[in-house]
């Protein structure tokens, strides 16, 4: 059998390859875009298996695989703060983007629920996101440009790296969310945002008829805001003993300036007057720091679902769900943006069963109801004994096509292979 670790070796020093006590598994860390290249080429004619920056897809992996990490491929290569576009390379921490950004009093409109050794390259390729969606979009939206490695090595540019470009397809929001089963992302360019100077918080808390018909004004009315997300009271800034454990919590953000900001409370004090709700307002530096306890409560969690559907069907799945947690007493909580129709489940046993029990309740929650999820994390000794992935409302036609893009990508099928939808 070769020895897939001095071939490995012979494309980065020996210190870049980790030592493995699965011996079909290895690590290596390539320093640069050409590099990760070479490794490609040299899977893609082995037919190794590639995962980039990731864990194997199995406990036990029967061919060997090769997880890409990023961890020294890091940096800006391009910044313009007038234009306020950043190019920056895959392995470079999220966090340590935001900070050099703050410094230009500006920042990537992305507030996802991630640690602190997230990676934009990780983010771009899961489609992260977080409640200020409903206020700057997602990553789509944010996204401007990208280098990608395909599987047979080759590098390829899509999109651009002025906000402005409307020649071609918009194929950046092709590898998005592709959980690295087209290629392996190597730079991300960003449109940015400036930092605002005045935030305002403002949370509704009662039961989750009351707080969902508030939320029904505020869409009717279409309000301008940053945040609209709803949470289980539990994660309520000032949580009150006496919210029943079905109660909702509604988080209505403003990133406005102050005058707008006055008049948006006094719009949201009119809606809940006559509502059996209470209402919280924080501004400034208490937002900042009620979403940094809010993703602090939230990364700890040892399982996590992200659910997708129709927007209208929200609120009757997030009651109904919330109901069957409460009645088996599975521990979690959850964050839904209602507009959008997309959400996650967080769940806190760290416990087999109890991560079992609490996947299997809302998977077979998402079929009973047309919902597509995403396992995105579960206990390692659990992980992949249940479907990673599936979404009910993709038709045969679009399904044929993904398979198309795939197998144009990934000829041979060895980019993260199983990771997406009905196992491709």
């Amino acid at each position: 059998m070769q020895d897939v670790a001095a071939l490995l070796a012979e494309i980065v020093e020996p210190s870049a390859v980790d030592p493995s006590p699965d011996a079909e598994v290895y690590g290596v860390h390539p320093h640069n875009e050409e590099q990760i290249a070479e490794i490609c080429r040299l899977a893609s004619q082995h037919r190794w298996r590639v995962v980039p920056r990731g864990r194997p897809l199995e406990r036990k992996a029967q061919d060997p695989t090769i997880a890409i990490y990023t961890d020294r491929m890091v940096g800006m290569s391009e910044y313009s703060p007038g234009d306020m576009i950043v190019s920056v390379r895959s392995g470079t921490l999220f966090e340590s983007l935001q900070n050099a950004l703050r410094t230009h009093q500006q920042m990537l409109a992305l507030d996802a629920v991630c640690d602190a050794r997230a990676t934009v390259g990780g983010l771009v390729s899961c489609a992260a996101y977080g409640p200020s969606r409903v206020g700057y979009g997602t990553l789509r939206d944010l996204v401007t440009g990208l280098r990608v490695v395909r599987a047979d090595g080759s590098v390829i540019q899509v999109g651009s790296k002025v906000v402005k470009n409307v020649a071609g397809y918009d194929l950046p929001k092709l590898f998005i969310g592709s959980h690295g089963s087209l290629g392996v992302i190597t730079e991300c360019t960003f449109k940015l945002h400036p930092l605002p100077r005045h935030r305002a918080l403002f949370a509704v808390t009662g039961p989750a008829a009351e707080v969902g018909s508030v939320y029904q004004i505020i869409m009717r009315k279409a309000l301008t805001v940053s945040t609209l997300e709803m949470v289980s009271a539990t994660q309520a800034p000032n949580t009150i003993s006496s919210h029943a454990p079905n109660a909702w919590t509604l988080l209505v953000g403003s990133d406005e300036p102050a005058t707008a900001a006055q008049a948006l409370q006094k719009q949201i004090r009119e809606i809940t007057k006559s509502a059996n709700v209470s209402l919280e307002i924080l501004e400034n530096d208490d937002v900042t720091k009620y979403w940094e306890h809010y993703r602090a409560a939230l990364i700890s969690a040892e399982t996590t679902v992200r659910v997708q559907m129709a927007p209208t069907q929200m609120v009757e799945f997030a009651d109904a769900l919330q109901r069957t947690l409460l009645t088996q007493e599975i521990e979690a909580s959850w964050s839904f943006t209602l507009s959008d129709g997309v959400g996650k489940i967080y769940g806190y046993g760290d416990t087999e069963d109890h991560a079992k029990t609490l996947v299997r309740t809302v998977v077979t929650h998402c079929q009973s109801s047309g919902v597509s999820f995403v396992i995105e994390r579960m206990p390692s000794d659990v992980m992949w004994t249940e479907p990673m992935m599936e979404s009910r409302r993709l038709h045969a036609g679009e399904w044929r096509l993904m398979q198309q893009i795939k197998a144009t990508y990934d000829p041979y099928g060895i980019l993260n292979p199983g990771v997406f939808a009905r196992g491709m």
